[in-house]
């Protein structure tokens, strides 16, 4: 889009998203990156995207150009999106039980044979639970991972649980696992704390208090 690049802050260059890579040689070659780019055409199609992207420029080439918006976003995202995101699986078949304590109350939600889910809490004993309901949530701790971290790799003391309302936990939710033969259960636990501000119905939450 430019030949030069003299003026940087005409492409937002002047404060720049850096991206080094360093070659196995040591030499290291740096990606600037800087405003939205404008789209060249009104009408938005797959070819001319709304945003097109962001304008960059390479060290040691002259000129500006237009970083593709996909590849942008990648370079330019924060370091606790590359953390893994990945949950120890659960094994559906040795599910005993999911217990739960809500501001509604406290609950579980017991595996028998008839009816194969009861209810047994908040006022309620014994009751015999919806099955569809229940797969709902099975699937939901089958598909258990982060969205993304809000902290990682740092001591959760008390003023980082409060930060995210974990010191108070607006929910917790658990499923107990059965043992294997002579083996205790095992408990797997998802607290959930304080909405994340600006994306609405996501919460902060722990899982397996880790």
């Amino acid at each position: 889009v430019a030949a030069k690049s003299d003026k940087p802050e005409e492409w937002g260059l002047d404060k720049p998203v850096e991206v080094v890579v360093t070659l196995k040689d040591g030499a290291k070659k740096v990606l600037k990156i800087g405003k939205e780019a404008k789209a060249d055409k009104k009408e938005v199609t797959p070819a001319t995207p709304a945003a097109p992207g962001r304008y960059a420029s390479l060290d040691g080439r002259p000129g500006v150009f237009v970083l593709p918006a996909q590849l942008s976003a990648a370079l330019d995202r924060p370091v606790l999106d590359l953390v893994p995101r990945t949950v120890d699986a659960i094994d559906a078949t040795k599910i005993a039980r999911f217990e739960a304590e809500t501001p509604s109350g406290v609950f579980k939600l017991i595996k028998g044979t008839s009816p194969l889910w009861t209810i047994d809490g908040a006022g309620v004993s014994g009751a015999p639970a919806e099955t569809g309901r229940v797969v709902d949530l099975e699937m939901a701790w089958f598909g258990l991972k982060p969205e993304t971290y809000a902290s990682y790799g740092k001591p959760l003391d008390a003023a980082t649980l409060a930060k995210f309302g974990l010191d108070k936990p607006a929910a917790t939710a658990r499923v107990v696992l059965k043992g294997d033969a002579g083996k205790p259960e095992t408990t797997r636990v998802v607290v959930i704390g304080s909405e994340v501000p600006g994306k609405a119905g996501a919460r902060h939450a722990r899982i397996d208090n880790k």
